[in-house]
């Protein structure tokens, strides 16, 4: 019997993915597959980058902004968005963690934009400290700066890096020195 192969498009049989969650009264199936069709392929290649960028159980969360706003913010928007771009090319090569010439390389402008927009939808697009000025928050609460968002970066490049490798047995990471 000839089985088509499902890693071209061709499934054999009707399937079905499904995602149980809740407890009690609160507990639901989501359709995995259907989700996907609806945030679009594009996005959904996006969104393991940035589930580490926005905050994973390893650390480095952003103060203020939840995990439901910075996807609900990622799913508005444009599918030609630069910031996708950045998030879906998270752990696929090495990310430069300084400025070239006071600029942040091209490859993470993307991000920065994003949050800028996260904070404040209708602020700047670079992260001035004038933009959080107006939070009032001290020490540990001091929201993102550059200072603080270029090591963030390479962190959660490899971290995604990891996450992605998870497909193959063994796989070989670079040295986490330098990430």
């Amino acid at each position: 019997m000839d089985h088509p192969v499902v890693s071209c498009g061709r499934i054999a049989a009707p399937t079905c993915l499904r995602f149980s969650t809740g407890k009690g009264t609160k507990a639901r199936e989501i359709d995995v597959l259907e989700r996907a069709k609806i945030i679009g392929h594009h996005k959904c290649q996006g969104l393991l980058g940035l589930h580490n960028f926005s905050g994973a159980d390893w650390g480095g969360k952003f103060v203020g902004i939840t995990k439901k706003a910075w996807i609900y913010a990622y799913l508005k928007l444009g599918d030609d968005d630069q910031a996708i771009s950045c998030f879906k090319e998270l752990g696929e090569r090495c990310i430069p963690a300084d400025l070239d010439s006071r600029e942040l390389h091209a490859q993470v402008k993307g991000l920065e934009h994003f949050v800028c927009c996260v904070y404040s939808s209708k602020g700047p697009t670079t992260l001035p400290w004038e933009l959080f000025r107006s939070k009032n928050l001290e020490g540990e609460m001091l929201p993102p700066t550059r200072a603080t968002l270029l090591p963030h970066i390479p962190r959660v490049n490899y971290i995604t890096l990891r996450d992605k490798s998870y497909q193959t047995n063994c796989p070989e990471l670079p040295p986490i020195e330098g990430n």
